[in-house]
């Protein structure tokens, strides 16, 4: 089962959730607030090869800045 990256439009908060690939796109309830409006967001990975750097540079996956997480 896949972990998909989710947000909650009404408190903010970004969560993983594993949900089965065929229901990823349904909302899945908020663990903060309970709330049922949840988009899911895009996620990306990295593959780490020879001549990769040992520390990536920060990058926010809510803003899409390099710098670090929103909130921190």
């Amino acid at each position: 089962m896949p972990l998909y990256l989710y947000r909650c439009c009404s408190c903010e908060d970004v969560f993983e959730e594993l949900v089965p690939a065929s229901r990823a796109d349904e909302p899945v309830p908020c663990p903060a607030c309970g709330g049922e409006h949840t988009e899911r967001e895009l996620t990306t990975f990295a593959v780490r090869g020879e001549g990769a750097r040992a520390d990536p540079a920060p990058f926010c996956g809510r803003c899409g800045e390099n710098r670090p997480p929103c909130g921190s």
